[in-house]
């Protein structure tokens, strides 16, 4: 039952992981997916740097560790009154709506206009499962090992 317990807990810690990085290797294509590039062409060719795109995209990486500040802050308080364990669980809800809502930036049509405008509505469900994963992935930064440390002989 313990090691059952611990390998549970420690599941949201590898998701925690999993966010972190899962940005950052497929990021071109992602971009291309959601409209949102770093370089547009002109009609003579010319690639014009996207510097709005840019600071976009970084926004879309970045909202996932202001959430996750929020999730570290607010989750001993919610262990404390709900239970670390029944915090986890509710947690772990948490995970799948960010993960549902940054899988499902993939399902609104939208038209392109040339590379020189974003998928307004993409992004906008990226970035908010961006920032509800970083809440759950603050959340279990600090619950886990709280718990573990209760469970422990």
């Amino acid at each position: 039952r313990l090691l059952l317990s611990t390998f549970v807990a420690l599941q949201s810690t590898l998701t925690v992981g999993y966010n972190l990085g899962n940005m950052n290797t497929p990021a071109h294509i992602i971009r291309a997916s959601l409209g949102i590039p770093s370089v547009a062409f002109t009609v003579d060719g010319v690639a014009v740097p996207m510097a709005a795109n840019d600071a976009l995209w970084g926004f879309a990486v970045s909202i996932f560790f202001l959430g996750a500040l929020v999730g570290c802050n607010s989750s001993p308080q919610l262990a404390d009154k709900w239970g670390r364990k029944t915090y986890l669980l509710w947690n772990s809800a948490v995970f799948i709506v960010g993960a549902l809502l940054e899988a499902g930036a993939q399902l609104p049509q939208c038209t392109l206009s040339g590379g020189w405008e974003p998928c307004l509505s993409r992004v906008a469900m990226l970035i908010t499962g961006r920032g509800i994963a970083g809440i759950a992935s603050g959340g279990a930064t600090a619950v886990v090992p709280l718990y573990l440390g209760e469970v422990a002989p």
